[in-house]
């Protein structure tokens, strides 16, 4: 399909261009050039048809998987064609479509695209033939443009070396000494209306001073309506020479480089430091990602400066996404609060949460993690996950030809009651106290919850993600009562394909006890 669009449009583009020479200089170039001009406008509705009703019954090498039945050339298998929760229509097809775990879905102007709906499925794709399995060209573009380059661990050989060699850091005890500064920055006159999520964006990205936070909003590239248009329309046209030519744009090149060059800047600095102090032997009780990485030995200078921009910058975002959701839910259960504080206060006793060495009590703290699990769960920060096949190759006995792009919905099947069971849209932290059950929470398969992906691809970060979520939700609860401002509307997710809170969660706190 996207051949064919191409391939007609620059056919299209060279015949109109030639016909509007010959009328403007009277000069005949090809004398045949208006019935050409025909021959190309009648073949565009043929290759609709064709790709509209013919294929799509007839020549899709999926055509025995099931595909829901309403199907429209504008809006595929969906509503609208940019529906603003694009994860909603997959859980309904998820729940009322029999399927063994495979189904074929259209997306607007007729792409189709396949969808895994069952945990089998899922440990086919993500674990056993994790790496016939990559990232779509627009992911790729987005990291080139944060940092420079396309990132190595995007690839199946690098992503391998990254995690054999910078996992080793991400251990609950390495992050506790990322949220030392949590109390600080949550001390704040609490008969004031206050944003949470700004204040868990700060402790999650602390630095000297703003400047690293301002350079970081000018890189970053919201998902917005325009952003959407050009998602939709880069699965037919290629789009990298449009978005070369706007980024020659002077002020907005200027900017995106100035901001990147910061970001990596800094980061080369940090990699300095680590290095020098490596030099001299001393081996710190605590190692970060940079220290680790540094000792193995196992990237090149620029391409390790490019892996720290990310956990600088990106890997913030989903963490700060998860405290704002679980700030909602406590604070829309005070007797939640309370039991909460007491149990946070069973573990540390009188001491202070900043402490380096309390690391392990505060994630050890049972309630704490099956609430922040919970969490995770109900709010997954990538709803609706893309992967392209970089191979031919196969799901449940079906042939995959190479380019076949896979989606599954880590929202469906959070929320799934085959894995859940029938309350499983319920926020229910319970679900990971009972024995036997810290883990799963009830679910009945591995697969069962998916916030993080899983399998070889599965987030490097996961580790690191709960530990600061577990801290920051202790800095508060503990310290403070929450109190919901207009709680009959916060809580809404944002338009888009993250699941964020639109207008963030607005507080009123109460203290508690002092420090």
């Amino acid at each position: 399909m996207v051949r064919f669009l191409e391939a007609w449009l620059l056919t299209w583009s060279c015949t109109l261009s030639t016909a509007f020479f010959q009328a403007v200089t009277g000069y005949q170039v090809v004398g045949f050039i208006i019935p050409l001009l025909v021959l190309e406008l009648v073949s565009l509705p043929l290759w609709g048809l064709y790709w509209t009703v013919l294929y799509p019954s007839y020549f899709t090498p999926f055509r025995n998987l099931p595909t829901p039945p309403k199907r429209t050339f504008l809006t595929g298998n969906r509503t609208v064609v940019l529906p603003d929760y694009p994860y909603e229509d997959i859980r309904s097809i998820s729940a009322t479509l029999p399927n063994k775990g495979l189904v074929r879905f259209y997306e607007p102007f007729c792409r189709e695209v396949l969808m895994v709906t069952k945990p089998n499925t899922l440990k086919e794709m993500l674990t056993l033939k994790a790496y016939d399995f990559g990232h779509p060209r627009l992911i790729k573009l987005l990291m080139k443009r944060l940092t420079g380059n396309e990132f190595n661990f995007l690839t199946p050989v690098g992503h391998k070396l990254f995690r054999k060699n910078l996992r080793p850091a991400f251990t609950n005890t390495h992050a506790a000494e990322m949220v030392q500064l949590i109390e600080a920055e949550l001390k704040v006159d609490h008969d004031s209306v206050i944003d949470l999520g700004d204040y868990g964006n700060r402790a999650l990205l602390d630095h000297p001073n703003n400047e690293f936070r301002n350079q970081f909003r000018k890189i970053a590239l919201e998902p917005n309506r325009t952003f959407k248009w050009m998602q939709l329309i880069s699965h037919y046209f290629d789009l990298r020479p449009l978005l070369l030519t706007f980024s020659l744009i002077p002020g907005k090149k200027m900017q995106v480089k100035e901001s990147s060059e910061f970001l990596r800047n800094f980061a080369r600095k940090v990699i300095k430091q680590r290095r020098e102090k490596l030099q001299r032997a001393e081996s710190p009780d605590i190692k970060d990602i940079t220290t680790v990485a540094l000792e193995n030995d196992a990237f090149p200078p620029d391409e390790l400066a490019d892996h720290a921009v990310l956990f600088l910058t990106v890997g913030h975002k989903s963490t700060s996404a998860a405290f704002e959701w679980t700030m909602f839910e406590l604070g829309k259960r005070p007797e939640m609060q309370r039991r909460l504080r007491t149990d946070i206060n069973k573990s540390l006793g009188s001491a202070s949460l900043g402490t380096v060495e309390l690391g392990s009590r505060v994630l050890e703290t049972p309630y704490l993690i099956a609430i922040c699990s919970g969490v995770i769960r109900c709010y997954p920060f990538t709803p609706l996950a893309t992967k392209i096949a970089e191979i031919d190759t196969s799901l449940l006995g079906e042939h995959i030809p190479k380019g076949t792009v896979v989606l599954f919905s880590a929202e469906a099947l959070n929320h799934g009651q085959e894995l859940w069971g029938p309350d499983a849209h319920l926020f229910n932290p319970d679900r990971w106290m009972a024995a036997g059950m810290a883990n799963s929470g009830r679910a009945s398969s591995n697969y069962a919850m998916l916030s993080f992906s899983a399998g070889p691809w599965g987030c490097i970060g996961e580790h690191i993600a709960r530990a600061e979520l577990a801290h920051l939700v202790a800095a508060v609860v503990q310290r403070f009562e929450i109190d919901l401002v207009h709680p009959e509307t916060v809580g809404r997710s944002k338009p888009g394909p993250f699941m964020r809170s639109v207008d963030g969660i607005h507080v009123r706190l109460k203290l508690v006890r002092s420090s």
